[in-house]
């Protein structure tokens, strides 16, 4: 995994607080070198900041999680959503070792683990709705607005989203156009996106976008302006719709029936906890019709799932993995 000469990753930092298989990945497809991950943190980290290794592996594992909490605040709390009202899905290689100590710091309570994980982007493109996005810029106030025109530009882009959905091979009753503006309040640099409905916009129409937008304005910044309103852009979002529908009940590959070998491995929990303890190893599978308690860790073949202590893990029946925290 690591060789002496690089930086260290997080993934060594893993490595060496045993939350991944020290001998292989992938079944034992990849072979892995556990002493040169530690070799690195030694050397690039741990020595120059007078600690051990260990301390130096958690230290980059929880700065990795302060990195993303960071990132989902940006995308959440940032834009007036509270984290803890909603469920975190994790899901690459390495997502789901960092999901419950990135849900401990949003103060989210359950987390998904969908199948085969590591591959979970790759069952996006296949299974993902054929979408295009239309989008005309138009710099105007509200006020200043010719609805006619507006209206006019609608028609064109309507127009150039069935042709584009058409040439996918969707026929007329297997189309979705969605309307949006983008708005802003005049002298701000960003916009909210507002959908709206109806092939075209009147008066009443108008008026009912500017209140969307306000209520918007307020679910995500917590205020509302008595400010004149700019148009930035107009968009149309035109989805194909299939007659069955594209994701299967289950996703699976054979690789879910993964049975680790190793039945039982030390983990470091951090020095708040009990440091080192031996920690269960299951497959996905083996968690069927029961509940699995933190600290423990499930491993496929794709990824490997953290669960700490104060969590439990569970299946559902579309064979995810539910982490929850327990009181």
């Amino acid at each position: 995994m690591a060789r002496e000469a690089t930086l260290p990753t997080v993934t060594d930092a893993n490595l060496v607080l045993g939350f991944l298989n020290n001998r292989y990945l992938l079944g034992g497809d990849f072979p892995v070198f556990a002493d040169k991950a530690r070799a690195v943190i030694e050397r690039r980290l741990a020595a120059p900041l007078g600690v051990s290794a260990v301390e130096a592996a958690w230290g980059v594992h929880q700065l990795a999680n302060s990195n993303m909490a960071r990132a989902v605040a940006a995308v959440s709390s940032e834009r007036g959503r509270d984290p803890r009202r909603f469920t975190l899905m994790a899901f690459g290689g390495g997502g789901p070792i960092h999901a419950a100590g990135l849900a401990r710091l949003l103060h989210v309570t359950q987390i998904i683990i969908p199948p085969s994980p590591g591959v979970f982007s790759c069952f996006g493109l296949l299974f993902s709705d054929v979408e295009h996005h239309l989008v005309q810029a138009q710099v105007k106030s509200l006020s200043q607005l010719g609805l006619a025109s507006m209206n006019r530009t609608l028609d064109r882009l309507r127009e150039q989203a069935r042709g584009l959905l058409e040439q996918e091979g969707f026929a007329a009753g297997y189309q979705q156009l969605v309307t949006e503006a983008d708005l802003k309040y005049q002298g701000q640099t960003s916009h909210l996106r507002v959908r709206f409905e109806g092939p075209n916009l009147d008066r009443d129409g108008l008026e009912a976008l500017q209140a969307a937008f306000h209520r918007e304005h307020e679910a995500n910044y917590g205020y509302r302006l008595d400010s004149e309103l700019e148009l930035v852009n107009l968009r149309v979002r035109a989805r194909g719709l299939d007659q069955v529908a594209r994701v299967p009940e289950t996703l699976s590959l054979s690789s879910d029936g993964f049975r680790p070998q190793v039945r039982s491995r030390r983990i470091y929990q951090g020095p708040s906890q009990t440091d080192w303890i031996e920690a269960p190893v299951r497959g996905r599978l083996e968690l069927e019709g029961k509940d699995l308690h933190g600290p423990a860790l499930i491993e496929e073949y794709d990824s490997t799932t953290l669960i700490p202590s104060g969590w439990s893990a569970r299946l559902d029946r579309r064979l995810n993995i539910i982490l929850e925290r327990e009181a």
